[in-house]
Parts: C-alpha cells; sequence; structure tokens
C-alpha cells in the first residue's frame, strides 16, 4: 500500500509539470548499494541529485522546463525509491559515497561524462564527486548552499541531530501536511509556499512520502554522522576538495537562503577554480521553486548553449 500511494502522489506531480519519466534501477558497484533513477528529456545527460530528505522529483519543475537536456534525476542512497546503503553508516562511509555516487551512476548508464546538477544536501555528492573523478564530470551546476562547504554553520535545530538518538525521533514525529509546511518553513522555503513555486500536488507527495517510505530515517542516520553538536555540519568539502574540481561551475543562489548569504556565496565561488556566480533576488534554498523561469534560463545557457569546450 504504501508503495503503490507514494508512486500515486509522485505521478500527479509529473502530471501537473506535463512530463513523464522513465525509471531505471542501477546496482552501484563502488557504493555498495541499489539505487533509483528517473529520466526526462533528451540532450547533453545531466545527473541531478537532490537535497535532504527528498527524492529526485523533487527536480520536477526544472527537469521538466528543461526538454533539451536529458535530466538524470537519482534518489539518493536511503530515498525514495532507492535502497540504503547496507551497514554502519558512518562518515568514512558517507564520505566515500560521495566520491563515486556520480561515477557509479554514469557507469551503469553507460555514459563516459556528464554535467552533474545538484542543490543541498546533494551538494556534498556533486562536489566530492568532481574532485575525486574530474574526467567524469564535464559541467557543474549548484543550486544554493551546499552542505560541508567552508565557513557554514547549521541552527540549533539541525545540531541538534547530532544528539545520540535524535535523530530516530525526529523521524518518528508524524509527517502530516502541517508539520511538512512547517519544516519546509524552516529550510527557507517560505517563499515557495506562500507564493505557490511549490505545489499542492508536490506537498501531499512529500507528506506521502514521509509516511510511507523509510525516507526520514535513513536521512536522519546520515545527518547524524555529518554533524557535530557544537559547530554543526562537518567540513567535510574543504577548500582542497573545492580546488580539485576542474569543471566549470556555476551557482545560483538566493539571497534568502537561511543556509548563507551572499558573502557565504562569494566564499564557495571563490574556492572552487572556475565558477561564476548569479544571486537571485527574492529566493530561498531551493531558488528554482521560486524563480523557476530564470534558473531554466542560467540551466540552458550553462549546460545546452555554452560553447563547446576546444
Amino acid at each position: 500500500m504504501g508503495v503503490e500511494a507514494v508512486a500515486g502522489a509522485e505521478r500527479r506531480v509529473w502530471e501537473e509539470v506535463g512530463a513523464t519519466p522513465v525509471e531505471h534501477r542501477l546496482d552501484l558497484a563502488s557504493v555498495g548499494t541499489t539505487v533509483r533513477v528517473q529520466e526526462v528529456g533528451s540532450g547533453p545527460p545531466a545527473v541531478f541529485l537532490h537535497g535532504t530528505s527528498v527524492a529526485g522529483t523533487s527536480w520536477a519543475d526544472l527537469a521538466a522546463a528543461l526538454p533539451d537536456v536529458r535530466c538524470i534525476l537519482v534518489d539518493r542512497p536511503g530515498c525514495g525509491g532507492s535502497d540504503p546503503l547496507p551497514g554502519e553508516v558512518d562518515l568514512d562511509r558517507l564520505l566515500a559515497v560521495g566520491d563515486h555516487l556520480v561515477a557509479d551512476v554514469l557507469d551503469e548508464l553507460g555514459l563516459a561524462t556528464a554535467a552533474v546538477v545538484a542543490t543541498s544536501r546533494g551538494g556534498l555528492e556533486a562536489l566530492r564527486g568532481a574532485a575525486a573523478h574530474p574526467d567524469r564530470v564535464e559541467r557543474l551546476l549548484l543550486f544554493g548552499w551546499c552542505l560541508g562547504t567552508p565557513g557554514t554553520r547549521a541552527p540549533w535545530w539541525i545540531r541538534a541531530g547530532a544528539l545520540p538518538g535524535a535523530g530516530r525521533m525526529m523521524a518518528a514525529v508524524p509527517m502530516s501536511r502541517r508539520n511538512v509546511d512547517m519544516t519546509l518553513r524552516r529550510f527557507g522555503l517560505d517563499r515557495a509556499l506562500d507564493e505557490g513555486g511549490m505545489s499542492a500536488a508536490a506537498l501531499d507527495w512529500l507528506v506521502t512520502l514521509y509516511g510511507d517510505t523509510e525516507t526520514l530515517r535513513h536521512e536522519s542516520a546520515a545527518s547524524a554522522a555529518l554533524l557535530t553538536l557544537r559547530d554543526g555540519w562537518r567540513d567535510v568539502v574543504p577548500r582542497d576538495r573545492l580546488a580539485a574540481v576542474r569543471a566549470p561551475t556555476r551557482v545560483v543562489w538566493g539571497d534568502e537562503d537561511p543556509f548563507g548569504d551572499e558573502a557565504t556565496a562569494r566564499r564557495l565561488a571563490d574556492a572552487l577554480p572556475d565558477a561564476d556566480l548569479h544571486v537571485l533576488e527574492r529566493a530561498g534554498h531551493a531558488p528554482w521553486l521560486d524563480r523557476l523561469a530564470t534558473c531554466t534560463e542560467l540551466a540552458r545557457t550553462f549546460l545546452v548553449d555554452h560553447e563547446p569546450e576546444d
């Protein structure tokens, strides 16, 4: 019943944006688990890595607006329709996943290279993967703050997740529509909720995802390994890793992102060898939900319309 409910809610999201994804399951050799991937569009391939405690369908609005990109939407391990990581999930294991997730996905799809699009928690895998496998990542498009990058702190309600058992307690709270709304607002999605950037179908999908899958429990366990009570997120994408990224990078940042201001955005862009920065007014932590047309144009010009490399 749970699987059917999630699939139905997800289908309604895709119907609303006018796209029908093709689904695959990929056995990832280095990561050591099986993930679900949805694909829409055709053109140059781009692997999309979602944020905390959601799944690939969270990109539906942007992916549907990019029909000239082969959008490969990955449910990160333990999220949505993907299997969790087997055994104990500790920091070393999570960083190894970050290093190899993108390369494993490309291997299973028979792709030598692709662009990578990421946000928030997915930024860890995107940036570490681009540094570990610079020959596999052609271009890197980052939306908003990325977990583990230098110079950011987590608010107290996130740092509390480092306490023993806190993650299990948080994951056990029933996620009603009201609770989902409150959680999204904490993550800086007020404008998307108040101005219609996040649809009723998308909210219903999240309620079903949290109630009928183990996504929250798996993400809480992973977050506990990535957090310290004092400082918040560990510095798992340090400056030497950022300096090793060779892919041309575009950073698109909302000026209302609660996890970092424009100065934070500039520090990230300046730490990358080849990056440009676009700060969008009246946009939050997931800027494509607030400024879809602008983010679509920034994505298309970067992923499709750019001059070919010599």
